[in-house]
């Protein structure tokens, strides 16, 4: 593919994970998508051929090495949008896509139901580059999902409880992780450390914080 496309996504895992979605949309808009993102989100995609991850370490973001890699792009897709992909879009220069975030009205709606209306954010993502019906998805390797699955068997659903705010986390996925148990399914428990501590106790297999990401 001649045309190459950035996304630009930098933290944290769930929002980076929500941005695979428009890798295929992508590629069938003829471009070869690469990813800008913070280490270690970008191992996600690791055994993914379909893009290249560039991983950065936060210091390293506007250093005169990376700004040089991350020129001439034909379309950069600003999936961020915070005051660093700003600074990102005026030193890069280019064509910018950029996502509709409504960051203003989503914090105002934790407060005051007038506030709140339906919002996707894979569909405000999507909607950034002019697809519809995207949805994320993660590639790995068969060598990979084998090896899950002689560990854990083929009937598991892995439950992510954390989050880097409070008011952002569900607060019953402990209730929830009892209905996949009571359906026959095995539970595992992913997170970090902090996690680690918010699922004691909880019935399934924990894995919090014994994980690289």
């Amino acid at each position: 593919m001649d045309k190459k496309a950035l996304v630009v996504r930098l933290s944290s895992l769930g929002d980076v994970v929500l941005a695979s979605c428009v890798i295929d949309p992508l590629l069938e808009l003829g471009y070869k998508p690469y990813l800008l993102t913070f280490r270690p989100y970008g191992d996600i995609f690791a055994e993914d051929p379909r893009l290249e991850v560039i991983q950065v370490s936060r210091e390293a973001l506007f250093s005169k090495e990376l700004l040089h890699k991350l020129r001439g792009f034909d379309l950069y897709v600003d999936l961020h949008r915070n005051l660093r992909t700003f600074l990102l879009r005026l030193r890069l220069g280019g064509r910018w896509e950029v996502y509709r975030k409504e960051s203003i009205r989503r914090r105002l709606a934790v407060y005051s139901g007038f506030f709140r209306k339906p919002y996707s954010v894979v569909k405000a993502y999507a909607e950034a580059i002019g697809a519809k019906d995207a949805k994320p998805r993660i590639v790995l390797s068969e060598e990979r999902l084998r090896s899950w699955e002689s560990k854990l068997g083929k009937d598991y659903v892995c439950i992510g409880p954390g989050a880097r705010y409070e008011k952002k986390r569900y607060p019953y996925f402990r209730e929830l992780a009892g209905l996949f148990l009571k359906a026959g399914y095995r539970v595992v428990l992913v997170g970090d450390a902090r996690d680690r501590r918010l699922t004691e106790g909880w019935e399934g297999i924990n894995l919090c914080g014994e994980l690289s990401l």
